[in-house]
């Protein structure tokens, strides 16, 4: 898993600082960043997603180390519109478990260092970044023929095709409502397929809008990086595909290499460009939903994260209740093990049915960040037996509302006495 340090960039001015004195954040297999508008929280997802597309690329060749330098690095940033975040004081360090990279400065002044870690085991992974305006792709007829859409976006909505193109004419069960999804490839066209009605999803209610290609891509990328291949091929693009057969064919054809050598670089090859893992980061999954709702996606996202041990899950969001439901599974996972060592296991189909057994998610593999849009900082959510603290930003607005409530209750008394 992958470690981040981020100053002086965009919103985000001190960052992370820990009574440690370590200022890097840990990208847990689940991390969570909460905060206000503005204060950096799709910022420190955005460096993540792309530092670690570089990390992927810089390993199988996309990238050339020796020739990598900070306009390539801003080119990157701009696919994400940070490219001007930079400022003369940054410090971004990314310690990957392949590469580090570490980038001081502007583009007046830059520092940039690439190094490779040395003899750590490294998971390909498939990335995906999933944008807040996700729900565009269901609310405009024909939205992938709109030009100059985002790059984010634009990658997004080329998924979404392959998974409509993989779910044609099948209905998929979203885990909202007992509902369906259902691609008509014919017509290009989307439906929700309730008990008594079927629906476009151009006439669908936003929640549905933004919650079908979130889960419809998750699950789709999930099950494809499930089914087993030793073929990376399939899913490369040309100029990676030519240079993995080139690599293949010069070691298939050296007969300086005994048949032991030539296995094990063959293997290597191949785990160059085979994804086995997904990083899954995504924007507000709590977008237009009813908080039953939140906690059903919440769920899902969690089963596809769990599928796999180097899976991980990284949401942006401002849903009080996104912290609350985490809170569930951290206790559900607690109680299966208390079940467990007391050999109670009648009463885990009980449990199960409260918390699914795919949705438990393990204290140490849960990292929640609190950014400050005021000062810029970012703060790890402290826990009590690995429960996420109640004292957060989201439940301390909720707090204030209350206590706005209760100042307008005191003039109501004034008014009467």
């Amino acid at each position: 898993m992958a470690r981040l340090l981020l100053k002086n960039f965009g919103p985000i001015k001190s960052g992370f600082s820990s009574e440690s004195g370590d200022d890097f954040m840990n990208i847990s297999k689940v991390t969570i960043f909460v905060g206000n508008q503005g204060s950096g929280k799709s910022t420190v997802a955005k460096v993540f997603s792309t530092l670690t597309w570089l990390e992927k690329a810089l390993n199988r060749g996309d990238e050339d180390i020796s020739k990598f330098h900070f306009a390539r690095l801003e080119v990157l940033f701009d696919y994400q519109r940070i490219k001007n975040y930079f400022k003369p004081d940054t410090i971004i360090e990314y310690i990957g478990d392949r590469y580090t990279i570490t980038c001081k400065g502007n583009a007046d002044d830059p520092t940039l260092n690439i190094k490779l870690n040395d003899s750590k085991p490294y998971s390909v992974p498939q990335i995906m970044y999933v944008p807040a305006e996700r729900n565009f792709l269901t609310v405009i007829e024909r939205a992938n023929d709109v030009k100059h859409l985002p790059s984010p976006l634009f990658d997004f909505a080329q998924e979404f095709s392959n998974a409509q193109r993989s779910f044609a004419k099948k209905n998929v069960p979203l885990p909202i409502n007992n509902v369906s999804y259902r691609y008509e490839d014919s017509i290009d066209a989307s439906f929700l397929v309730g008990e008594d009605y079927e629906v476009n999803l151009l006439e669908a209610s936003s929640g549905f809008q933004s919650v079908t290609p979130l889960f419809i891509v998750s699950k789709f990328l999930t099950e494809e990086l499930n089914r087993v291949t030793t073929d990376p091929r399939q899913k490369l693009n040309v100029n990676q595909a030519v240079r993995f057969s080139d690599e293949f064919s010069k070691v298939a054809f050296d007969q300086d290499l005994n048949i032991q050598e030539r296995d094990k670089i063959m293997k290597d090859i191949i785990a160059k460009y085979l994804n086995v893992c997904f990083v899954n980061i995504v924007e507000e999954p709590e977008q237009n939903l009813f908080p039953s709702s939140q906690w059903e996606i919440l769920k899902q996202l969690l089963e596809f994260n769990n599928s796999r041990e180097m899976n991980q899950l990284v949401i942006t969001t401002h849903s009080p209740y996104i912290i609350n439901y985490l809170s569930l599974v951290i206790q559900g996972n607690h109680l299966a093990n208390a079940i467990s060592k007391k050999k109670a296991n009648t009463l885990f189909d009980k449990l199960y049915n409260i918390v699914p057994m795919g949705a438990l998610v393990r204290p140490e593999d849960l990292a929640i960040y609190q950014f400050n849009d005021t000062n810029g900082t970012i703060e790890l959510l402290p826990d009590f037996e690995g429960i996420p603290s109640d004292s957060n930003y989201l439940n301390k607005k909720l707090q204030e509302g209350n206590e706005i409530f209760d100042a307008l209750l005191e003039i109501e008394e004034e008014l009467s006495s």
